[in-house]
């Protein structure tokens, strides 16, 4: 038999027999889930159990009351296993689910959902074939980069986001809340952050939005009930008009920024981008002070300080800088960015329990040694590897969803903008060519990037994450050898036609996605984790 689903797991052996759920059915916890789980850890579990599967889970249900059981437990982990991983036995009597920890039993739960063959009712279930399935993630960074300042999306539309994320055994929600145009995070200290620089625009045109404590405490928890970090960005030294819109003595030269009638926009032009000024004391001052404030909103153990596309010039020009670079020996404004950098982040990892990230533009041997460093050129994950730092591989020439997934689509974005296909996605590999294997510990994993100048509307936000999310996924978690995109495109369909039960626009919209996605053909090193196998059958080998 195929086994079909998303992402394809390490290990799966079939077995003889079936297993008929119903259209509800108990779940029990053995001593060892009851005693290690927290109460808020039980209840997500039941109810991701009845998310996932569209069936009614019933809690402590008992067997003997004619309704079978999904059973599960707390095991000790195995060398090759982490908090993650999990076992699923589907028996004739029950199905058992083992792991180490709650996140394991969520995905394990995860693939239960996918294993259900549905028929169109959503109230009867056909069968599930009995089975053992090992699996575990290849990569323990597994995710999504949200960019929520270009245009702004509900606190509903980011829950189902994570919904998605989840569903695909995705972990990281990097949240991009702050850019040129538009400041999305209530920060109690600086109100015109979110007074001025949350909107663009007056009267019938004004447009934005901004998150309160209070719907960030509703995604943290939300997405923690469902395996998900959030993990904040505040961008830094650059992308950082709207803040200089609402304070603009942040800035080098002090003056403010006109606007126009829809507000200032770098949709289509670079031009009058600025940048903190990396020489007043009172920046310095200003981003620690919002970095506080973010760290007490989020519980992520991370923090992303931005770092990249800072325009040339500004600096040099800036009488602030120049005494700065003179005061610190600094001989140009790449340094001058290294120098700002290390200040804020070593301050930060001297305050707050964070790890810091960064983008790769300013990767040097300033960078200080516990920087987490994202690449988003070709090479930059390598180079991060190879001077001693983790890293996120986001190569945008494999993982940039803003990018059209067609020729024919592509007229729709800027010239720039090259194709990224379906099946280029799937094949993406984020341990970088030639890098030495003891290096490839430091490849933290991945996220696709999802910015949104040209991505207005929830519809197009959709439109663009999927399927080429799914197909990362299988990319970030499954084994690299022993899947194939054929059979990928096969389990999409099933994907889809599960999906329909749970959510019939997202799956109406994927259908009408992959009436336009074309082949192509790539360079054999390029699609090395393909075969010619059906996939399941080499992961017998587990």
């Amino acid at each position: 038999m195929r086994m079909e689903l998303i992402p394809i797991p390490k290990a799966y052996k079939p077995a003889s027999g079936t297993l008929a759920l119903g259209s509800a059915f108990g779940m029990a916890m053995d001593t060892a889930a009851e005693r290690g789980l927290t109460s808020r850890e039980r209840d997500a579990l039941v109810d991701w159990a009845a998310q996932q599967t569209g069936l009614t889970a019933i809690a402590d249900g008992a067997a003997g009351n004619g309704r079978p059981t999904v059973r599960l437990s707390l095991v000790a982990l195995r060398k090759d296993e982490t908090a993650e991983s999990y076992r699923l036995t589907v028996s004739e009597t029950d199905v058992l689910i083992e792991a180490g920890a709650a996140a394991g039993l969520q995905y394990g739960l995860t693939t239960l959902g996918q294993l259900l063959k549905w028929d169109g009712s959503r109230h009867h279930v056909r069968a599930l074939c009995c089975c053992r399935i090992e699996d575990t993630p290849r990569f323990a960074w597994r995710g999504l980069m949200l960019d929520s300042s270009r245009h702004f999306q509900s606190v509903s539309t980011i829950k189902r986001v994570i919904d998605l994320l989840a569903s695909l055994k995705l972990n990281r929600l990097h949240w991009h809340l702050c850019d040129d145009e538009g400041w999305r995070l209530e920060i109690e200290r600086y109100p015109r952050l979110t007074e001025v620089a949350a909107w663009r625009g007056s009267g019938a045109d004004r447009e934005g939005g901004y998150y309160t404590r209070a719907d960030v405490a509703a995604v943290e928890s939300y997405a923690a009930d469902r395996g998900v970090i959030v993990v904040p960005e505040v961008e830094m030294p650059a992308h950082c008009n709207a803040a200089l819109v609402a304070y603009p003595s942040l800035s080098c030269s002090g003056e403010a920024i006109p606007v126009g009638g829809r507000g200032w926009d770098a949709y289509t032009a670079k031009a009058g981008r600025r940048v903190f000024c990396a020489g007043k004391p009172e920046v310095e001052q200003f981003l620690l002070n919002v970095i506080d404030e973010v760290a007490s909103m989020f519980r992520s153990p991370y923090i992303h300080l931005g770092g990249d596309e800072r325009p040339a010039g500004l600096w040099e020009q800036c009488p602030h800088c120049q005494q700065a670079m003179k005061t610190h020996g600094i001989a140009n404004e790449a340094d001058l960015q290294t120098w700002f950098m290390k200040q804020i982040t070593e301050r930060v990892q001297a305050k707050l329990p964070l790890e810091t990230i960064v983008w790769a533009d300013n990767l040097g041997p300033g960078m200080p040694s516990g920087q987490i460093v994202q690449g988003w050129h070709p090479g930059q994950s390598a180079k991060a590897a190879m001077l001693g730092h983790r890293t996120i591989n986001s190569n945008h020439e494999w993982v940039y969803l803003d990018y059209p997934w067609s020729e024919a689509v592509a007229c729709e974005k800027p010239d720039w903008m090259i194709v990224l296909p379906l099946e280029k996605a799937y094949h993406f590999e984020p341990i970088p060519d030639g890098l030495d294997a003891q290096l490839h510990d430091r490849v933290l994993g991945s996220e696709m990037a999802m910015w949104t100048e040209f991505v207005p509307t929830e519809a197009k936000l959709f439109e663009h994450l999927l399927p080429r999310l799914a197909a990362f996924s299988e990319a970030l978690w499954s084994p690299r050898y022993g899947r194939s995109f054929d059979g990928f495109l096969h389990r999409l369909g099933v994907w889809r036609t599960m999906r329909a039960g749970l959510e019939p626009r997202l799956a109406e919209g994927l259908a009408d996605w992959l009436a336009l996605a074309p082949r192509m053909d790539l360079p054999h090193s390029q699609a090395s984790t393909s075969d010619t196998s059906t996939d399941g059958v080499a992961l017998g080998r587990g």
